[in-house]
């Protein structure tokens, strides 16, 4: 009895609230809207994650600097970011000498980047002196005033919050609940006004750990997120980045993009530099391992083509036959192609020449070939032409060779002219002889 007077009792203490639902013919479809296409979607939550020093805080400039002044995205398929702001909250970079000289590298319009300085309060002190107080950011505290003041900014595109964990104060980073319910608020916000959030976070140090899970605290964040981007340095090569997608539930899963840290030739502050092509079939999970020993699809390709044109040249459709026997699919062979420099050249000339694939070197040497084989050829017909014209202004100078050669054409018609006169006069005998026969 007691029991059931306590449950009564709960339901008379939530009369406040109650549960409702809705028809999905009343709700009306929307499309995906894209602040990266295929990466970055607008209004949703994305996670950047991986180990310090890797590039997160700088890659998240560049993506800043692209959206200030309207510039190309990394995917040379995709047009050219729209033009807005993006807010920058953060604690661990100092605004103004290490944001702004890296605003300064990527080329952004400063103008249309803005940093958020904290929550601002006026104190006045016990001589009436006023003054500005401020206090860093809670978002489970101060989502009222963050979203009160978002408002007032035009055409905002985009807010980096790095790292993520420095905001959720109170909230025990590993427990998934915890982290949610934490994040919730933040993901309506991004919602409600449009604009794209990229929460940045590190990396745990359990390298054997799958990729979702490698995001610093519990599974939570990438859990929430829309999508979620890992970035690490690559195990053979310590000035090259990988942008790795670890979880992208609204498109597919986009292949890797490389990038390199370089100082900017003006500025001499540092920059990124995207490669223009994307990665392959890259592994994330080797990769956040950080085995030297990773390989591509593209890199086995590679090294298969090293082994099989390394005694020669190969007529093309072979390769193409060949490599499909081996696994190989031809979109990924044409970009060892490209990566090893490997040219095309035809075997032959006119309709019987064929294709082939040359490794540089063999080209090189076939070029040379060619070049020999051509120099001889027209040294040839020069001489042809020296002897030719030589001949010809020899007769020129001398014209005894055409009284020789009139005077031997005499000869021989007189001759001819003798033997008709001989034959005529033996049918004759013949004849005589036969009738007094």
């Amino acid at each position: 009895m007691s029991r059931r007077r306590n449950i009564r009792n709960v339901e008379k203490s939530r009369t406040e609230y109650e549960a409702v639902f809705e028809s999905f013919a009343l709700i009306e479809e929307t499309e995906i809207q894209w602040l990266w296409p295929g990466r970055l979607p607008e209004g949703m939550l994305s996670i950047l994650f991986g180990d310090p020093g890797a590039g997160k805080s700088l890659l998240s400039v560049d993506i800043a600097a692209r959206i200030s002044r309207g510039g190309d995205w990394p995917d040379v398929n995709w047009p050219p970011a729209d033009k807005g702001k993006v807010l920058i909250i953060t604690q661990e970079d100092d605004p103004s000498c290490t944001i702004k000289p890296r605003l300064i590298a990527a080329k952004a319009e400063d103008g249309n980047v803005l940093f958020f300085k904290g929550l601002r309060q006026t104190v006045t002190n016990t001589d009436d002196h006023t003054y500005d107080k401020y206090r860093s950011l809670s978002l489970l505290d101060d989502i009222y005033e963050l979203r009160q003041m978002l408002k007032k900014i035009e055409k905002l595109r985009l807010i980096i919050v790095d790292p993520i964990a420095d905001y959720l104060r109170g909230v025990d980073s590993h427990n998934n609940a915890e982290v949610r319910n934490a994040l919730l608020p933040l993901i309506e916000l991004a919602s409600d006004l449009k604009v794209a959030i990229l929460a940045i976070t590190h990396s745990t140090k359990n390298s054997e750990a799958r990729a979702i899970h490698r995001a610093m605290g519990s599974v939570g964040f990438v859990a929430a997120a829309r999508s979620s981007w890992f970035v690490t340095k690559d195990p053979n090569n310590s000035d090259r980045r990988f942008f790795v997608p670890v979880k992208n539930n609204n498109a597919p899963d986009n292949s890797a993009l490389a990038f390199s840290v370089v100082p900017d030739e003006s500025s001499g502050y540092p920059r990124i530099v995207w490669e223009p092509e994307p990665i392959l079939d890259l592994d994330p999970q080797l990769l956040m391992a950080g085995k030297g020993n990773v390989k591509t699809k593209v890199d086995e390709a590679a090294e298969w083509l090293l082994e099989y044109l390394k005694d020669g040249p190969k007529l093309s459709k072979a390769v193409k036959m060949v490599s499909k026997g081996k696994g190989h699919a031809w979109r990924t062979v044409q970009e060892a192609k490209r990566v090893l420099g490997i040219e095309p050249g035809k075997d032959g000339f006119g309709a019987d020449g064929e294709w082939c694939c040359f490794l540089p070197e063999q080209f090189h040497l076939r070029a040379q070939d060619s070049e020999a084989e051509d120099s001889a050829h027209l040294a040839k017909n020069r001489k042809r032409k020296k002897l030719k014209e030589s001949r010809f202004e020899y007769h020129k100078r001398d014209p005894r060779h055409i009284r020789d050669r009139h005077a031997k054409y005499e000869d021989e018609k007189r001759q001819h002219k003798r033997g008709r006169k001989r034959g005529r006069k033996r049918n004759l005998e013949r004849k005589q002889l036969d009738e007094g026969v």
